[in-house]
């Protein structure tokens, strides 16, 4: 029996709930209505109904046990539904402004070491500006989008996961007024 797309979506987020998640964790991302059409011998185009994809996110950090539960709860539960698990940093903004941080105070280590090689001091800065920053890409494991229920025991198996190490990189740009020594 096919299950409309909000009556999935609402029993996707009472398993979400009912293993401890909070309701406020689980987040839509996106939300589709598209109308089904499909082609007659003559190619003539025919509505059939509609096609719906709602994509939700439930974020938290990395906990095997609490993954192993998650998993485990919803792969005989919702069979057909397709998921992914993604592995990323949290609170990226702040580690955006920790890299800034950094980046700075090793652009004035390295520019102070030039002008004490060339025999000038820093004077003010001039100019000051960053970009390029640059986000790990997501580790990602998806799982099978169909499986028939009907063939299957529960064949969950916890695949393991171990995300790899995950960085930041900031670019900054300073420039400085060079002051004479003589």
């Amino acid at each position: 029996m096919e299950l409309s797309l909000n009556k999935r979506v609402s029993k996707f987020r009472d398993l979400v709930e009912g293993i401890g998640f909070d309701r406020k964790e689980l987040i839509s991302e996106h939300y589709e209505i598209q109308q089904h059409y499909e082609y007659d011998d003559n190619s003539n185009r025919f509505p059939t109904g509609f096609l719906g994809e709602h994509r939700l996110s439930l974020k938290f950090k990395l906990d095997q046990k609490r993954l192993d539960k998650l998993l485990r709860t919803l792969h005989p539960e919702l069979p057909g539904i397709p998921y992914k698990v993604s592995f990323g940093l949290m609170d990226t903004e702040a580690r955006k402004n920790e890299v800034i941080d950094i980046a700075v105070k090793k652009a004035i280590s390295e520019a102070e070491q030039l002008t004490k090689s060339a025999g000038v001091k820093l004077g003010p800065i001039v100019k000051m500006n960053y970009g390029d920053r640059r986000y790990p890409d997501l580790a990602v494991y998806e799982s099978n989008s169909y499986r028939d229920p009907a063939d299957e025991e529960d064949d969950y198996v916890n695949p393991g996961f171990e995300p790899g190490e995950l960085s930041l990189s900031q670019s900054v740009y300073m420039e400085w007024e060079l002051v004479s020594t003589v």
